[in-house]
């Protein structure tokens, strides 16, 4: 069956998706990278839609091993670089989750500025506020094609690793972050 078909028909297990022209486009799932101002068309399985992420983004995640009886946390960032010379910042704001401490001030905020050039990338994280665990790590996702070599400023590299789906850089936190 043709993969037009398969997407005219009502059990269709692929889209064809048109991507905007003002930047780039990395698949969430493979990290397959599109430029933008094309159609595409994108495998749909049931259990995963297709996820299109701007190139310059990121997106916090909880990649803590999760357990029924016991609650896990763990800050990771998918970061979907540039692929030439560009440059992003992200902030995003984090509490307990549970209670309503942030209203006296018991949050703080990630700041990422990623930099890019066609040869390396650069990452630079802080957290500040009032109420974060002064010990621990983050994990930096990136597209498993991603090769460059990373220099790393607000961290010490602890671990990296690279799978079928990311490439993962792990790194300590100090105190004074």
């Amino acid at each position: 069956m043709s993969l037009k078909r398969l997407i005219r028909d009502g059990g269709a297990r692929a889209r064809s998706v048109y991507l905007p022209a003002s930047c780039g486009w990395y698949d969430f799932w493979s990290g397959d990278y599109y430029h933008g101002g094309q159609e595409i068309v994108l495998p749909a399985p049931w259990d995963r839609p297709p996820l299109l992420v701007r190139e310059g983004c990121a997106i916090p995640l909880n990649v803590a091993e999760e357990h029924f009886l016991e609650r896990s946390d763990q800050r990771g960032f998918c970061v979907f670089p540039h692929r030439g010379d560009g440059q992003f910042e992200y902030m995003c704001f984090e509490d307990d989750g549970e209670s309503e401490g942030y209203r006296q001030g018991h949050y703080w905020t990630w700041r990422l500025q990623i930099t890019t050039s066609r040869s390396d990338l650069f990452v630079k994280v802080e957290r500040e506020g009032d109420g974060y665990p002064k010990a621990g790590q983050v994990s930096f996702l990136f597209p498993r094609q991603e090769t460059r070599p990373i220099e790393v400023r607000g961290g010490s590299v602890v671990a990296v690793a690279s799978g079928a789906i990311n490439r993962e850089l792990m790194l300590a936190l100090g105190d004074s972050e």
